[in-house]
């Protein structure tokens, strides 16, 4: 639908259906979109692989793999133009095939508020060297609401996640990670998981510092977990 590779890019009320591939493809220096939105597409709502994205109440709904994805594919570079820093306000995304948000391979991710429900594996996920924060983000009704896993592919450091005042809300795994990947969580709840509230199966685990669980106790966290309550 739009493929954008230049210098920079500002989208605003811009809107993506039904595309035999991404909705938006924008690999770019700096982007900046507004109250955009991917509905439909055959692949990926967004895939946000500039160096720089701010996005700004976009959504994505129904697309065949994730609502919004950034993978850096040219990684052995040490310039600093084959990472991707992006940061996303208020976003919305649901019933997509495969994430809500999903960040790779030297891409950094941060999230403020923002709304994810229904995908098919997980709300926000980062694998092979992904990272990001999530503040105030609520994820419900995926397999995992919040997910980080698989060692990078170049020998760089694990995945991570910071999740900060966030709710997982009746997924199967509230917070998870698996391989090499860490995860910290503060101020936040698992409600209602039909599997685990907390599964650390890696090898750095999951820190929780004043967290909550909502749900059968038997279920409340799994594996490599910390737990720290300063009251």
């Amino acid at each position: 639908c739009i493929y954008f590779g230049g210098n920079k890019l500002n989208l605003y009320r811009i809107d993506c259906y039904f595309s035999k591939y991404d909705g938006f493809w924008l690999e770019g220096v700096a982007v900046h979109r507004e109250d955009c939105g991917a509905y439909g597409n055959q692949t990926n709502g967004f895939s946000d692989n500039s160096h720089s994205t701010m996005s700004i109440r976009d959504q994505a709904v129904f697309n065949g793999n994730d609502g919004f994805n950034g993978t850096v594919t040219k990684y052995t570079s040490a310039d600093e133009l084959t990472s991707i820093h992006a940061n996303y306000i208020d976003l919305y995304s649901a019933l997509n095939g495969d994430d809500g948000i999903s960040y790779h391979i030297r891409g950094t991710c941060n999230i403020d508020g923002g709304y994810i429900e229904f995908n098919q594996k997980a709300g926000v996920v980062h694998v092979t060297g992904g990272g990001g924060t999530c503040k105030d983000t609520i994820a419900v009704g995926q397999i995992n609401g919040f997910y980080a896993a698989t060692a990078s592919l170049d020998g760089r450091k694990g995945s991570t996640m910071s999740c900060i005042n966030t709710i997982a809300k009746e997924c199967q795994y509230a917070y998870r990670t698996e391989d090499d990947a860490k995860m910290l969580c503060l101020n936040t709840v698992a409600h209602n998981p039909s599997g685990i509230g907390y599964l650390g199966n890696s090898t750095n685990g999951i820190d929780t510092i004043d967290c909550k669980y909502i749900g059968d106790s038997a279920k409340a966290k799994s594996g490599n977990v910390i737990v720290t309550t300063t009251n």
